[in-house]
């Protein structure tokens, strides 16, 4: 009898660890269960926040090419409007057409824009070179803004030459084709010294 008591025990014993060994083993189960679907659930947070970020920035860039090409196609036809308006009102002023003359206005505008470009362009490649040379950075200087209150057209002129003589060329040829975009009419514009 007591050997039947000592299995007894022994048997409850060994249920007793079995059942604490199965009741460990669910627990680590779901503690691993639970940490992946926590990871899974950050990677897909992840995985959408990159997604959303990625509509975003093609969205913005988006946005912005078809605002850079409504400008570019603006600044092209432009040009090409105005000449026609000039043309369809000296026709009604005068009675005559003088459709040549303004073909050859916009092609001295052109010949003349043409050859600030290329002026433009070597001395800003002969700008870097010679930054290249000197192998220190100059201290970045504000430019200059246009005087706001003296709007003539030489002071404006004046104002950009200025840019371009120190060196600041984009700002300078911005200044000469907003001048020109405002004084349609001057004779610096028309003649092609503005340009």
């Amino acid at each position: 009898m007591a050997e039947k008591e000592r299995f007894q025990k022994e048997r409850e014993e060994k249920e007793v660890l079995a059942r604490e060994k199965v009741e460990k083993e669910k627990l680590t189960k779901d503690k691993v269960e639970k940490e992946r679907l926590s990871k899974e659930k950050a990677e897909k947070e992840r995985l959408a926040k990159e997604k959303l970020e990625k509509k975003e920035r093609l969205a913005k860039e988006h946005t912005e090419n078809e605002r850079l090409a409504k400008v570019k196609m603006d600044n092209e036809r432009l040009p090409k409007e105005k000449p026609e308006k000039e043309t369809v009102e000296k026709e009604n002023v005068c009675g005559r057409k003088l459709l040549p003359q303004p073909r050859e206005k916009s092609a001295q505008k052109k010949k003349t824009l043409n050859m600030w470009l290329c002026l433009i362009l070597n001395q800003k490649h002969s700008l870097q070179k010679a930054s290249l040379l000197n192998h220190h950075t100059p201290k970045a200087k504000k430019p200059k803004l246009l005087n706001k209150f003296d709007k003539t057209i030489k002071s404006e002129i004046n104002t950009a030459e200025k840019l371009r003589k120190k060196g600041k060329v984009e700002e300078s040829l911005r200044a000469f084709e907003a001048l020109v975009q405002k004084y349609p009419q001057s004779p610096r514009c028309r003649f092609g010294k503005a340009q």
